[in-house]
């Protein structure tokens, strides 16, 4: 489900809607998030894949050079690796 949430230091983070998974497996579906600094005006986005208790499983952060890197959790949150 897509919302906003304020954060600390002035930053608001939108989540858009979940997008459902190919197939009815561990993972539910991807969403993209959006960042805003209302003090810097600064904004970041990422990709993240979420599995089926809606714990971030995978993030794809966009990057200005165009470099895509996946990082990887475990469904306990930690990290597992990227590439």
């Amino acid at each position: 489900m897509g919302g906003d949430k304020a954060l600390e230091n002035g930053r608001i983070r939108y989540y858009g809607p979940v997008q459902p998974a190919n197939s009815a497996r561990e993972l539910a579906g991807r969403r993209y998030v959006h960042e805003f600094n209302t003090v810097t005006g600064c904004t970041r986005g990422w990709h993240e894949t979420l599995d089926r208790m809606g714990n971030v499983r995978q993030i794809r952060p966009e990057r200005r050079d165009r470099t895509v890197r996946h990082y990887q959790f475990d469904s306990n949150g930690r990290y597992k690796g990227s590439w």
